[in-house]
């Protein structure tokens, strides 16, 4: 194996896709290529990338809502085994533990969906394996060095907290077993994406997971488990739907299992992606978990988890983005490597109506229904 730091085929430029950060650029003319079914570039008479991002789009929304319907259960199902009080503080582990998984990605999901289709788009089989091993080695060393960080820390972390939770410690140390199959699922369903399909990520993260973390919180509630024994099923539904991912992707790539196949790194361009958009997913986080976080400070328990309730019910609405961004990235990235820009504002547009309309159409239902909705908990 040997590492490419600065390859001449792969300079980089300001970014026209979904981040801020640089898109590699390709080599020629910024002309389209015939079709070639294998590389996953339409031609004549084959789909167009609007119909392919809106197929891409109807696996991915099915998969959000079962996913999302199958987290709702086992939220309800939680709730109903723990108790308002450590259903509250279960709350706060996972709103610890999802904080975490964030650094220990450290923007390594866009690197790899960028730069496998990319690669994959020159036919460049040793660079793409080298992203993709690179991107699930770095992620899990960081992941396993912060799970240390967090066990040990567990202690310090609720002693500056002004509620009085011992609790927190136990939960947030079993968490801290959680966070590697965390991250080694999460990378395995990006890894997928790379390859200009959402179908496998569907899969990984709104079924396999979400139904196996059901059926054994399911368990939990028969065998009278506590706190612990939901953790324990959070992360054992994690790591196997993590071994599904690798084999989703020995099915799509089976040079990333074949030692004979050559790997090249490019480190710098993989962290140039990677480390911008890590500071990005830290934001959104603060976005989703912060008023979890500071209810959890000043009022651990019952309240963490009626706050909870009430914000998975409306985070409904984000499922119609990220239904459509799965597909539409990769797709995206393969089009700026062939500076096909007309092409790329064409799917702008289309997107972006789709998203506002869909996402719409989930927020009057929500506001119409909304006590009916949140009495189930």
């Amino acid at each position: 194996m040997n590492e490419d730091k600065n390859p001449e085929r792969d300079e980089l430029r300001p970014t026209v896709g979904s981040g801020s950060a640089p898109e590699p650029e390709a080599e020629g003319p910024p002309v389209t290529p015939p079709g070639d079914a294998r590389g996953g570039r339409p031609g004549e008479g084959d789909d167009t990338y609007v119909a392919r991002v809106a197929r891409g789009a109807g696996i991915s929304t099915a998969g959000q809502g079962i996913g999302r319907v199958l987290g709702y259960a086992s939220q309800v199902a939680l709730a109903q085994l723990l108790g308002g009080t450590f259903y509250g503080f279960y709350v706060a582990g996972v709103a610890v533990v999802n904080g975490v998984h964030i650094l220990s990605r450290f923007g390594m999901e866009n690197g790899v969906v960028r730069y496998v289709a990319h690669h994959r788009e020159h036919g460049d089989t040793a660079r793409m394996k080298g992203t993709i091993v690179q991107a699930l080695l770095i992620t899990l060393a960081i992941s396993l060095v912060l799970s240390a960080v967090m066990f040990f820390g567990a202690g310090v972390i609720v002693g500056w907290l002004p509620q009085d939770a011992p609790e927190m410690v136990g939960v947030l140390r079993a968490f801290a077993f959680v966070l590697p199959f965390f991250v080694f699922m999460s990378m395995t369903a990006w890894a997928t994406q790379g390859f200009q399909t959402v179908t496998y990520a569907a899969y990984i993260q709104q079924l396999i997971r979400p139904g196996l973390f059901l059926l054994f919180v399911g368990a939990c509630y028969v065998l009278g488990a506590g706190i612990i024994g939901a953790i324990a099923a959070y992360g054992l539904a994690m790591l196997l739907a993590g071994l599904a991912g690798l084999y989703y992707l020995r099915n799509l790539f089976p040079p990333l299992f074949d030692r004979r196949a050559g790997t090249k790194f490019e480190t710098k361009a993989l962290f140039g992606v990677s480390v911008p958009m890590s500071i990005t997913q830290g934001a959104q986080y603060l976005n989703n978990f912060s008023a979890v976080l500071i209810l959890g400070a000043f009022a651990a328990g019952a309240p963490v988890g009626i706050f909870n309730a009430a914000a998975r019910t409306a985070t409904f609405l984000t499922a119609v983005r990220f239904a459509f961004s799965g597909i539409f990235s990769p797709i995206i990235s393969g089009l700026h490597a062939r500076q096909d820009r007309e092409e790329m504002g064409r799917l702008y547009k289309d997107v972006s109506r789709w998203i506002f309309t869909g996402a719409f159409a989930l927020f009057l239902v929500i506001v119409v229904f909304a006590p009916q909705l949140m009495s189930v908990f």
